[in-house]
């Protein structure tokens, strides 16, 4: 089993062709915006620039809609991008947005897809990502040098299945683009829907079709939004870009989406019966099936060590359900010891919603060229139950109080019962953390803890099972963080110097527009009053930030009386675009 494991560690460097990438955390990387745009005034839309050539050779109109806030856009059939500034060029980022469509009058039953463009060089050499909620699939496009060449399909949204990708009309939904060292995550509304991993340009045709090339998406340049929508409005809001932080880092991440990908990890080992190497199989889109054979143990490991404070999230349904002892889990510390044994941790959810959280070993017999899968003697484990947490409809209608029935499930209104291995499967959500050695185990809402006081955290970690199976739509491994919000930004100004004189009033201010806002319509206006009466005004355009303003007025024999105000106005709709000023 040691030799077994060397070979992994050895073929660490051959996880890209699982989506995968492994990052250094050792401390906690703050994220910096670096372009946000709430679209709160009409002078907001001016930072989209259109490319009506190419590839995206639409050209929709574009407004400024005061209601909802938002910029608004009829999309066509054919490809559009709207473009951020030039100054948001970034390699390693994350791209945020609020997205709704809204079918027109004349709607011919047409794809409608939104989302992103990113490391746009022309029209001809970028790429892109969409959602497209009718479809019910997430698509990217790998092929940036020849764009015109199609997409890749992603995850299928289940609908039998829970999934939450379905969106209906002028429902928001958020979209999120994580790009950091080669490594492609893009989420709809919190779940990771599209995994990519290209780490350079050397992987021109490895494990991917001829016109899917992939390529290293980390290098710089311009972004924006992506539309694919004939006869459909689209609603946008809320785009936000800043630099990656520790809580946009993966150690790993695969949503199982790209059919020319490898979907195994490694076995744990090729020799024992209880951990067979061919437990994953392909599925169907968006999802790898995992099979357990009878009631054998099995597990699976990815090839990316893990050490310190981490989190494993697992994305999975289970659909097969026979009794309380199968189980679907999540195992991590896994290392090999140099007695021929191997040790590692498990957390897991049994099928009628008792929960477990145990440390464990297994042992060879030399004589009997056998392998045993125990819990570790006087180890720390902690189980408990998440029955009362499980909604109604993923439970078994039929329940009885018993133990050995299926809870995590559903059964739809018109089901006659014929025997509970019949009930439809439902997706669900697992999380591990670790943080000083203690792990925590969140299911349905409810979390048990256990310090690990005889295996390490360190080491591997994977999916494990007792003769479940399931299908698993997405892993992700990640540094622990704690998810600070992000702080909202505004457009302000300050008075960076005054000056008060009997005859007129100097005034340098200086603009923060972190909202974008400031264009060629805006305007920083000075106000003097003496003793509360108008006297003299300056209005000036914004300059580099900064804006010098003499306000000139009759002579004032009495100046202690004479105070300053400032404003910075859009000139079109008579509107402020930051609060007016008085300095301190």
């Amino acid at each position: 089993m040691k030799k077994f494991l060397s070979c992994v560690l050895g073929l660490a460097m051959a996880i890209s062709a699982l989506g995968t990438s492994a990052y250094a955390a050792d401390a906690e990387v703050e994220s910096e915006i670096v372009y946000n745009q709430t679209f709160t005034q009409p002078a907001s839309v001016n930072d989209l620039s259109k490319d009506t050539a190419g590839v995206f050779e639409a050209n929709p109109a574009i407004s400024y809609d005061a209601a909802k806030g938002a910029v608004v856009y009829d999309g066509w059939a054919s490809r559009g991008a709207w473009l951020l500034p030039e100054s948001v060029n970034v390699a390693d980022f994350v791209m945020e947005a609020d997205i709704s469509y809204k079918k027109k009058d004349n709607y011919a039953n047409t794809g409608i897809g939104f989302g992103f463009v990113f490391d746009y060089q022309d029209s001809n050499n970028s790429s892109w990502i969409a959602y497209y909620p009718l479809n019910d699939d997430a698509k990217g496009n790998v092929n940036k040098y020849d764009a015109i060449a199609g997409t890749v399909t992603g995850r299928n949204a289940e609908k039998g299945r829970g999934s939450s990708l379905l969106l209906a009309e002028d429902t928001p939904v958020h979209l999120k683009l994580i790009v950091n060292k080669g490594l492609i995550e893009f989420f709809v509304d919190g779940e990771l829907t599209y995994t990519y991993y290209s780490p350079d340009d050397s992987r021109a045709t490895t494990n991917i079709a001829a016109n899917q090339r992939a390529n290293n998406y980390a290098k710089s340049g311009r972004l924006g939004i992506f539309s694919q929508a004939d006869k459909v409005q689209l609603t946008v809001d809320n785009v936000r870009v800043r630099t990656v932080g520790t809580k946009d880092i993966a150690y790993y991440s695969n949503a199982f989406i790209d059919p020319n990908m490898e979907f195994k990890f490694s076995s744990f080992s090729k020799l024992s019966s209880y951990f067979p190497n061919d437990t994953f199989s392909k599925g169907s889109w968006g999802v790898s099936t995992y099979q357990g054979s009878g009631w054998s143990n099995i597990g699976q490991y990815i090839t990316v060590p893990v050490s310190g404070d981490y989190m494993i999230d697992v994305d999975f349904s289970m659909n097969n359900p026979l009794n309380a002892t199968r189980w679907m889990g999540i195992a991590f510390g896994i290392n090999a010891n140099e007695d021929g044994t191997m040790t590692y941790n498990a957390a897991g959810i049994h099928e009628n919603g008792t929960m477990f959280l145990t440390q464990k070993a297994v042992t060879y017999d030399s004589s009997t060229e056998t392998y045993t899968d125990n819990n570790i003697s006087g180890a720390q484990a902690v189980y408990g139950d998440c029955i009362s947490t499980i909604s109604a409809d993923k439970k078994n209608a039929d329940y009885d109080g018993e133990t050995n029935e299926y809870f995590l499930s559903y059964k739809p209104a018109d089901y006659t019962y014929v025997d509970i291995a019949d009930v439809i499967s439902k997706r669900h959500k697992m999380r591990i953390t670790v943080v000083d050695g203690v792990a925590s185990f969140t299911f349905g809402g409810k979390t048990i803890s256990c310090e690990i006081d005889t295996n390490e955290t360190d080491g591997y970690v994977g999916l494990r099972s007792a003769g479940t199976a399931s299908e698993v739509y997405s892993v992700r491994v990640a540094p622990y963080y704690v998810d600070e919000p992000v702080v909202e930004l505004d457009t302000t100004m300050e008075f960076n110097y005054t000056d008060i004189g009997s005859e007129s009033a100097l005034a340098d201010i200086i603009v923060n527009d972190d909202l974008n806002l400031v264009d060629e319509n805006s305007r920083v206006i000075v106000a003097v009053y003496d003793n509360g009466k108008l006297v003299g005004t300056d209005i000036q355009p914004v300059d580099d930030e900064i804006t010098y303003l003499e306000a000139i007025y009759d002579t004032v024999s009495d100046t202690s009386g004479l105070t300053i105000r400032a404003f910075l106005w859009d000139m079109v709709t008579g509107k402020p675009l930051a609060a007016d000023i008085i300095p301190e």
